[in-house]
């Protein structure tokens, strides 16, 4: 605080104000001015996310004369941790494209980020400069992996992270893909044929793929793929 008088009048009918050099790092509403009488106090708030000095300036008047007095404010940079945002789907298909790329940002100047995560799905790939996650989930990965999370660290080690979330893998079947890998071609015919005559168990094949609902491969998946691959050609 400080202390204000007046030979000639009462300090309570003294008129004190102040004002900044420098309004971008403290406006002029950000210096409050409090106290009654002889006692008097000043509370100087900067703006967000800026540093360097500003002249504070104290004028103190009774109506016709005016006291000055100055002093300055140095405001030290602070390290703020970076924002990170997004909504990243929660479901993919099988042989489907996945992506997701967050968004992020850090109010520093000069602060480069760099990307993490946790419990990335195994059939994914994730890229550290940008925090993209990407990937197409083949015919073994149907089922969902948990508690996904992704962070953004800046130079200094400041980190923000999304809320975890959980990636579902749907389950896909393509009625004649019998060895479920995403595509009909003559290697599913040739294993139709393989269990239609015995050569193959029944248990090698992705069964839920036949044709007719039979819940069984046979003859019928086999003239099917045959079309099929004729119609590709």
């Amino acid at each position: 605080g400080f202390v204000i008088g007046d030979a000639e009048t009462a300090a309570s009918e003294l008129t004190v104000s102040a004002s900044s050099s420098n309004t971008v790092l403290v406006p002029n509403t950000g210096i409050v001015l409090g106290g009654s009488a002889e006692a008097r106090s000043i509370t100087i708030t900067p703006a967000a996310n800026q540093s360097g000095t500003a002249v504070i300036t104290v004028t103190v008047s009774d109506g016709v004369l005016n006291a000055q007095t100055a002093f300055t404010v140095r405001v030290n940079s602070v390290n703020d941790a970076p924002i990170i945002s997004g909504n990243p789907p929660t479901q993919v298909d099988q042989y489907a494209a996945y992506s997701f790329i967050p968004e992020a940002h850090d109010v520093d100047q000069g602060d480069t980020l760099t990307f993490s995560i946790i419990n990335k799905p195994l059939w994914a790939q994730f890229n550290p400069a940008t925090g993209a996650l990407t990937g197409t989930p083949g015919s073994m990965d149907a089922g969902t992996t948990s508690g996904i999370v992704i962070t953004a660290t800046d130079s200094f080690g400041a980190a923000a992270s999304l809320p975890a979330f959980n990636l579902t893998v749907n389950d896909v079947v393509i009625k004649g893909d019998i060895d479920d890998n995403g595509i009909i071609d003559i290697g599913d015919a040739i294993l139709s044929l393989q269990v239609t005559i015995g050569m193959s168990s029944a248990g090698a094949v992705h069964a839920s793929a036949d044709v007719n609902g039979d819940g069984k491969i046979g003859i019928a998946e086999t003239v099917y793929i045959l079309r099929d691959i004729a119609t590709q050609e």
